[in-house]
């Protein structure tokens, strides 16, 4: 079943999910660096996180130290329990 006919979803959550999870990544091949894109749930979720923030507690750092901060705390977490099984 593709994501367009999932059931009780609405085509524009699915759309600001992708562009929320979205993020560009660099990779050396052969040399030579290549640029592509690609959706990191974990990205989706910390922006989510960041844009439901209330903006009072965004003002004493900038919103690339949340988000850095935020993401080394999903991957901790993800890796504790990959490695718990």
């Amino acid at each position: 079943m593709t994501i367009a006919k999932w059931p009780s979803v609405c085509h524009q959550t699915i759309a600001n999910e992708l562009t929320r999870g979205t993020v560009d990544q660099v990779k050396r091949v052969n040399d030579k660096l290549k640029y592509y894109r690609q959706y990191v749930p974990e990205a989706a979720q910390t922006r989510y996180k960041l844009n439901r923030m209330p903006r009072r507690e965004l003002n004493y750092r900038t919103t690339e130290e949340v988000f850095t901060a935020e993401c080394l705390r999903v991957r901790r977490r993800t890796a504790k329990v990959a490695t718990a099984d």
